[in-house]
């Protein structure tokens, strides 16, 4: 157990973490100091917040799988809540075994099973509210 460096106020002033693979580089938001942690191997599993994109983009920017769950799905009791209708808690590992195994022991839901291969799995995309064409940056 224990606590990682996290961003003061989960959102103004960034902390000292570093991005492991590219200390020049950000970890990304306020729970990048558990992204950061799991993928420098410091621990198998970490737990963070998230109100906009503090888990999606922390474990994107530090390589490791980041899942942020439905909201309501885990009790924030505990958390110094930044806005209490957004707020979600979710976890940081190496290994999707361990994003679903986590789950399960959470919320008592029944197992679930990883899947071998992506053959058959079928993605929606949702158009964007506006016809204005993504730039280059965004697509």
């Amino acid at each position: 157990m224990g606590k990682t460096v996290s961003t003061e106020f989960a959102y103004f002033a960034p902390g000292k973490t570093r991005n492991p693979h590219d200390p020049t580089r950000t970890p990304g938001g306020s729970s990048s100091g558990s992204a950061a942690a799991v993928a420098a191997g410091m621990v198998p599993l970490a737990f963070g917040t998230q109100t906009a994109g503090s888990i999606i983009r922390s474990a994107s920017y530090c390589g490791v799988f980041g899942f942020k769950p439905t909201f309501g799905t885990l009790s924030c009791d505990g958390v110094k809540p930044f806005s209490a209708s957004l707020d979600t808690l979710g976890w940081f590992t190496r290994y999707i075994e361990d994003i679903c195994a986590t789950f399960s022991a959470l919320t008592q839901a029944p197992t679930i099973d990883t899947l071998d291969t992506l053959k058959g799995v079928r993605v929606g995309v949702r158009s964007l509210p506006i016809d204005e064409p993504l730039t280059p940056d965004v697509e």
